[in-house]
């Protein structure tokens, strides 16, 4: 596994961003997870109508595991990815960081629907498929 910079960790998330507007002809990189809306463009994460504020290291990993939407992450692999490679065994730090992002993104943050532990490996942000073909993967409409 390559270890990436956090420019090219930006970088990367910019282009997945641009292959999923293209992909729905969006223009704007928006998710709806549930009643939690999600502007990556923005930086923005809106609540049940409340705005949320994230961090930057909450949307930095928020972001990271859009780009990486239903696949099960190693907790190394989203350290290195969002914190630096320095970062590769600090499990506890990711911990308190997730269960931070649950309590602003999960309406139950110990009964989640969208942030799952993979127990023993890491993190999996499951993103519901779109109920219609012409709204955006985790819209619910």
């Amino acid at each position: 596994m390559r270890l990436l910079a956090a420019s090219e960790l930006s970088a990367r998330i910019s282009h997945a961003l641009q292959r999923v507007r293209s992909m729905h002809h969006s223009s704007a990189a928006r998710l709806m997870l549930g009643d939690v809306e999600i502007d990556l463009d923005q930086r923005l994460v809106i609540s049940r109508g409340q705005s949320m504020r994230l961090t930057p290291k909450e949307f930095n990993l928020l972001g990271f595991m859009i780009v990486h939407a239903n696949q099960v992450l190693s907790s190394r692999e989203i350290l290195q990815a969002v914190w630096g490679p320095e970062y590769g065994s600090e499990h506890a730090r990711l911990h308190v960081i997730v269960n931070q992002l649950r309590k602003k993104i999960e309406a139950r943050p110990s009964q989640p629907v969208y942030l799952f532990t993979v127990p023993r490996v890491g993190y999996r942000l499951h993103v519901p498929p779109p109920t219609n073909p012409d709204v955006p993967l985790g819209t619910s409409q």
